[in-house]
């Protein structure tokens, strides 16, 4: 079975632009040989304006996190909400790594 990895990077925003990344770091991701998930592919049927739905959703993204073998934190923006999902990491004894800018316009894989 493969690693599963939880892609963290911004969302809110410019969220047709953050989501068009994240897709990209996916695909990294499955480049990387790895199982990649995130909050991004919630993004879509979740409706921003419900905050139940909003907070249910944030909720899912600790429970992917916790499903999770690492969490990778793609490029160098880092939001208030990537410091919780990369906090819960640290609480819960999960991998972090930190993927650069270079590393991903690369392709190159993360060390293991």
């Amino acid at each position: 079975m493969k690693k599963q990895v939880y892609i963290c990077s911004p969302l809110l925003g410019n969220t047709g632009k953050n989501i068009a990344k994240a897709d990209r770091y996916r695909q990294y991701a499955i480049d990387c040989g790895v199982s990649p998930v995130s909050i991004h592919e919630d993004y879509r049927v979740v409706d921003w304006n419900n905050q139940r739905q909003v907070q249910l959703a944030l909720e899912n993204a600790l429970t992917k996190i916790w499903c999770s073998d690492e969490l990778w934190v793609m490029g160098t923006e880092i939001t208030d909400r990537m410091r919780e999902e990369i906090e819960f990491c640290n609480e819960f004894n999960i991998t972090v790594r930190y993927i650069s800018n270079t590393q991903f316009k690369q392709g190159i894989r993360p060390e293991d």
